[in-house]
């Protein structure tokens, strides 16, 4: 294993969902074992958290990380029937404040 590589256990959402103070829509069996806060880069088997920038928010692009194969999002808003079978989605307050709890 190289030096830059990290291995991570899996987590499942429902591990982590009472933590982050979230509601839990979808599989509460979904699990991840990476984070990413960027969907165009999201892997297989990962966790995306949708931050609100300057020039976009990524709390919109939860389901583009879905497609790319992202198990579970953490986002401030969610359509709640736009979440795809096998999938979990964490609604936050505050992904920012979610970013800090998970650390």
């Amino acid at each position: 294993m190289g030096r830059d590589e990290e291995i991570m256990k899996t987590i499942q959402v429902k591990e982590i969902a009472e933590k982050l103070g979230a509601t839990l829509y979808g599989n509460p069996e979904a699990s991840f074992d990476s984070v990413f806060i960027d969907s165009r880069i999201v892997t297989d088997n990962s966790l995306f958290i949708g931050i609100k920038g300057e020039h976009f928010n990524g709390n919109e692009l939860y389901l583009d990380a879905f497609n790319k194969g992202a198990n579970v999002a953490v986002v401030e808003h969610i359509d709640v029937e736009n979440v795809p079978e096998g999938k979990a989605v964490l609604k936050v307050n505050s992904t920012y404040r979610a970013i800090l709890d998970l650390a």
